[in-house]
């Protein structure tokens, strides 16, 4: 899509009444010397959700700068896009997320949308976050350069957490995983006044105080 400005309409109509033969080139050397600005749409999102609607746009070789359209909160990267509505960003795939749950459409320039929820698709949104958002620096020492250094990751610096309750937390098995991948646990249905007490006067924490034990441990 080519967008032009009032001015470049006014001169192209007169142009086209004089002479329709220049008109090709015309078009050709406006868009040259005004900047041609491309824009992809989608009419549903690849990911729908209760909350977000969600899609993958890929951003050209040596990065550019997005803007989408509409009102709706854009969440992208580290950014959520509310009355900015553009962002720079490298090259690759990034995932976005519309914050509005009845969104049906979307229109950003200067990349392409990938609008297919496949895991190949996920995968290199992820990677693509993490080399440019969740690297960082750190200085060693008691060491020599080109030394082998053991290390190991003892903890993540964000919580990776599961969401689980019942038979669920009682399976060892299920808490030997837990506690492998995890570091916090979101309870199920357990916790919430409908669950715990179903009937008035009658009350039963019994799931509630299971995860509580398991993260205790």
């Amino acid at each position: 899509m080519i967008h032009f400005s009032p001015l470049t309409f006014c001169i192209l109509r007169r142009f086209v009444s004089t002479s329709r033969i220049l008109l090709p080139t015309i078009l050709l050397c406006l868009a040259t010397s005004l900047g041609v600005s491309s824009a992809d749409s989608i009419s549903n999102f690849a990911i729908s959700a209760s909350a977000v609607k969600g899609t993958f746009v890929n951003v050209p070789s040596g990065g550019a700068t997005l803007t989408f359209s509409g009102t709706d909160p854009i969440g992208i990267a580290d950014s959520l896009l509310t009355t900015t509505r553009s962002i720079a960003l490298p090259a690759g795939l990034w995932s976005v997320r519309d914050e509005k749950p009845t969104a049906t459409s979307l229109t950003v320039t200067g990349g392409t949308f990938a609008n297919s929820n496949t895991s190949s698709n996920i995968l290199a949104a992820a990677d693509n976050y993490t080399t440019h958002f969740r690297q960082g620096t750190f200085t060693l020492s008691g060491y020599n350069p080109g030394q082998s250094v053991p290390m190991s990751q003892l903890r993540n610096s964000f919580d990776i957490g599961v969401a689980s309750h019942g038979s669920e937390i009682s399976n060892v098995n299920n808490q030997t995983t837990f506690k492998q991948v995890a570091n916090m646990i979101a309870t199920g249905d357990s916790g919430m006044w409908s669950w715990d007490e179903p009937n008035q006067g009658s009350v039963n924490m019994a799931d509630a105080e299971a995860v509580s034990k398991l993260c205790s441990r």
